[in-house]
């Protein structure tokens, strides 16, 4: 047997190496199909982009803190009426259309509820001592928790507070729903740094 030449074992791994190269050349349809795929990745990836953007451009224009003042105006005005500035039906019926308005029609009907005693059907809360109104971080479409303590006098003068948890839409000015209606107590507002 004879020994191979260096020189033809290079000659022979070099042709092996261009046949292995142009074998792993894609085709063209294979090319054509890798560049529609990205073509329709890029046209994916402009398109949101600029769909971020038209959002960030309407929330830019979005004015969160004249829309927290407007919606602390309303929450204060129907939260003070129906828990402490409302004492008979004939006072209900002449404001409910607004306490509606600011409140929504659930959470003020709920707190009609705890306003008239079931068994009587007398009006509970002599007057509001106020309302303070806290906002949590604003998440998506503009919507925020809201979180607002009502202090008012019951008819035998004893004070009482409640605290009332709910979601707020800024941009639609309305209250979306209410998770908790939650009378406090003296000793629970003294451990929580309260009055």
């Amino acid at each position: 047997m004879r020994k191979m030449s260096p020189n033809i074992l290079l000659w022979i791994i070099a042709i092996l190496c261009v046949i292995a190269t142009v074998l792993s050349i894609p085709s063209q349809k294979q090319l054509n199909y890798y560049k529609d795929q990205l073509r329709i990745t890029n046209n994916q990836i402009n398109k949101a982009e600029q769909n971020e953007a038209n959002k960030l451009s309407i929330n830019d224009s979005f004015n969160y803190y004249s829309a927290e003042i407007t919606a602390s105006k309303k929450l204060q005005e129907g939260l003070s009426k129906v828990v402490g500035g409302i004492h008979s039906n004939d006072d209900w019926n002449a404001n409910k259309t607004q306490i509606e308005e600011d409140l929504g029609p659930k959470l003020a009907e709920q707190l009609k509820v705890y306003n008239v005693d079931p068994n009587t059907k007398e009006w509970l809360f002599k007057e509001n001592n106020g309302v303070e109104i806290g906002y949590g971080k604003v998440k998506v479409n503009n919507q925020v928790p809201v979180t607002a303590v009502v202090s008012f006098k019951t008819m035998d003068n004893q004070s009482a507070v409640y605290l009332i948890k709910m979601n707020y839409d800024l941009q639609n000015e309305k209250v979306l729903n209410y998770q908790k209606i939650k009378p406090v107590t003296k000793q629970v507002m003294n451990v929580e740094g309260g009055d």
